[in-house]
C-alpha cells in the first residue's frame, strides 16, 4: 500500500511548484509563433506554452518576451496599474486600422479575435494570465 501513495504523494506536490521548460522549447515555440500563417496557430501556440508551464502564476514575463517577441520586461517603473502591477497583452490578430486616411495624427485601432493577458509584477513574475476572445 505504501509503494501506490508515494507516487501520488509526488505528483500532487509537484503540481505546486511551476515548471520551467528548457530554452529549446521556448525556442521551438518562438518559431513556432513567428511562423504561425493564422490566428489559430497563434493560439496554438500560446496554449502550448500554457500546457508546458511555461506561462503559469509564479513563471517569468521574460518567457512571454521570448515566444511572443515581446518586450513587456522593460516597463517603466512609473506605469505600474493602480493594484501595483503591470498588465499587458499579445494580440494573435494584428489590430484594424478604422481610418481610411493619414489626416488624422492619433489613429483608431480596433482589436479583434484571440488574445493573451497577462499581469506580472515589478519582479518579472506572473501574477494572473488568461487566454479569450471577449472584448470589453
Amino acid at each position: 500500500m505504501n509503494k501506490a501513495v508515494f507516487p501520488l504523494l509526488l505528483l500532487s506536490f509537484s503540481s505546486l511548484f511551476p515548471a520551467h521548460g528548457s530554452g529549446n522549447e521556448t525556442a521551438a515555440l518562438h518559431r513556432r509563433y513567428a511562423s504561425a500563417a493564422t490566428e489559430m496557430h497563434r493560439v496554438q501556440v500560446a496554449m502550448d506554452a500554457i500546457n508546458a508551464k511555461l506561462i503559469c502564476r509564479g513563471c517569468k514575463i521574460d518567457v512571454v518576451d521570448e515566444i511572443f517577441s515581446t518586450d513587456f520586461r522593460l516597463k517603466d517603473q512609473n506605469s505600474l496599474g493602480y493594484d501595483g502591477k503591470y498588465s499587458e497583452a499579445v494580440y494573435f490578430d494584428p489590430p484594424k486600422d478604422l481610418n481610411q486616411t493619414n489626416a488624422a495624427p492619433e489613429r483608431a485601432l480596433s482589436y479583434r479575435g484571440w488574445y493573451l493577458a497577462v499581469k506580472f509584477d515589478k519582479n518579472g513574475e506572473l501574477i494572473d494570465y488568461y487566454l479569450t476572445n471577449i472584448h470589453k
